[in-house]
């Protein structure tokens, strides 16, 4: 199973102006930071494993194993050896969830401790950054309340 995949970070913004002298344009487009790029198996940083699932809570709780992650096509997926590139959470809920290194086995993803509040969307491009999955750095421990659920998004390679 290949994976190519398109990421983009874009923050497009158009901004009406006023008392700007002999403008002739009273909007302008702010776009100079979007930044778009491709990913595969041979790009740099490469790419090879992707998930994409919506998880559920259970009492508040839920931990990604990078190492058992059940992927797209419901097949689990072992990232072992790979660094994960990419992850991208948007959190359902009503309440604030935070994804921290697992509290047994542990990564420590270059993006840190991050908390995600309600329909929030954080997304980090790690770059080849991060350690590789390994029997002890493989878990993110994710916290919330009761049964939320957020929209998990995962490139590794």
């Amino acid at each position: 199973m290949a994976v190519s995949a398109e990421l983009g970070f874009i923050f497009r913004v158009q901004e009406t102006l006023t008392n700007v002298d002999g403008a002739s344009q009273q909007t302008i487009d702010l776009s100079a930071f979007d930044d778009t790029f491709s990913l595969n198996a041979d790009s740099t940083p490469p790419a090879t494993i992707c998930v994409f699932k919506v998880v559920p809570l259970v009492a508040g709780a839920y931990t990604i194993d990078l190492t058992t992650i059940t992927g797209t096509n419901g097949v689990v997926q072992d990232m072992t050896g790979l660094r994960v590139q990419d992850i991208r959470v948007k959190n359902l809920g009503a309440n604030d969830m935070t994804f921290a290194p697992g509290a047994s086995n542990g990564i420590s993803l270059s993006c840190g401790t991050f908390t995600v509040p309600p329909g929030g969307i954080s997304m980090f491009h790690l770059n080849d950054a991060a350690p590789d999955v390994a029997s002890g750095d493989r878990t993110i421990d994710v916290t919330g309340t009761l049964v939320q659920e957020f929209e998990l998004s995962i490139l590794a390679g």
